[in-house]
């Protein structure tokens, strides 16, 4: 599954070190597998995935799918301990990432050849924050990667851990229950496809999210309307409170904000309100480059009133 991680190692090598490389990483593979013959398997499963998550070359799986099929009925309980394990060792990473980038985070990152990977795994993190972490259950990117950036990225702990608990444990679940499901087929057909397979599922992942975003992607007059609501801050509705505290001493009543762009860019943007069983409005406008400005005495006067009140003001 992550043994192509032997290969890059490979790769930056001469082809004549190529086969004590391959040595290298087949020994490691088989010590990992030979401790399901013993009475310690759920122990070493633990234990290999703390370690994987922040440095270790060899991900559980292997060691949870054997563990599987000589107990099927415990299917679950090695689903869940490789989840849990995985998930605080990756707190792990998030610490050397956070703390020990420059000493130690670099040198690992480095071992497995994963620049590449590091840096496309930041631009997942710009694009879709913590939620990134769902696609490192999947990716054939080592675990450890993912990490080390969050910490490095300086994401917060408690967000991370949860993801990763949530993204870990679809992956080991899905994993523990084909093989509860279908036994030594499974096992083959995982073997041989995962990377295909975990590519193909972040590919419909992504797909999702990107669908996700677009639906609810702000028009240019949603986005001006709430800045017109927040001004003259960027949070705290300033200018949209001192409009209903005066409509309540007037008094008037709210109707609601609203705008439209026009063909050269620039946004129109309403508060409503009647009175006396009267519509009125007060309007601004947004221009292209960000500028507001009032389009009537009483437009101005409430931005005064709302600058005055500044962006720590009460209600």
């Amino acid at each position: 599954m992550e043994e192509d991680i032997a290969t890059r190692q490979d790769e930056k090598q001469e082809t004549g070190d190529k086969p004590k490389r391959r040595g290298w990483m087949r020994r490691l593979y088989d010590w990992v597998l030979h401790w399901a013959e013993t009475p310690y398997g759920a122990w070493a499963l633990g234990i290999l995935s703390v370690m994987e998550s922040s440095f270790f070359p060899v991900p559980p799986d292997p060691l949870l799918i054997v563990l599987v099929l000589g107990k099927r009925t415990k299917a679950m309980f090695y689903a869940a301990l490789t989840t849990i394990t995985s998930a605080v060792g990756g707190v792990g990473g998030w610490l050397i990432g956070m703390f020990l980038m420059d000493l130690v985070g670099h040198r690992i990152i480095d071992f497995y050849g994963a620049q590449e990977q590091f840096n496309y795994v930041q631009e997942m993190y710009n694009e879709w924050g913590v939620w990134f972490l769902f696609t490192a259950a999947l990716t054939p990117i080592p675990y450890k990667v993912f990490t080390i950036a969050s910490g490095a990225f300086g994401m917060s702990i408690v967000p991370f851990f949860i993801v990763s608990l949530i993204g870990r444990g679809l992956r080991f679940f899905v994993v523990s229950g084909l093989i509860y499901l279908f036994g030594p087929p499974i096992q083959r057909f995982i073997d041989k496809y995962f990377n295909l397979l975990a590519i193909l599922f972040v590919v419909l992942l992504v797909g999702g999210f990107a669908a996700v975003k677009y639906l609810w992607h702000e028009s240019p007059a949603d986005s001006a309307i709430e800045r017109l609501r927040n001004y003259p801050c960027e949070e705290g509705l300033v200018l949209d409170r001192t409009l209903m505290q005066w409509a309540e001493q007037d008094p008037a009543e709210p109707i609601g904000w609203d705008g439209n762009e026009s063909e050269d860019g620039t946004i129109e943007v309403w508060f409503s309100y009647s009175k006396n069983e009267n519509v009125y409005q007060i309007e601004w406008k947004v221009q292209p480059d960000g500028t507001i400005s009032a389009v009537d005495e009483l437009a101005e006067r409430f931005m005064t009133q709302a600058e005055q009140t500044g962006c720590g003001g009460g209600d």
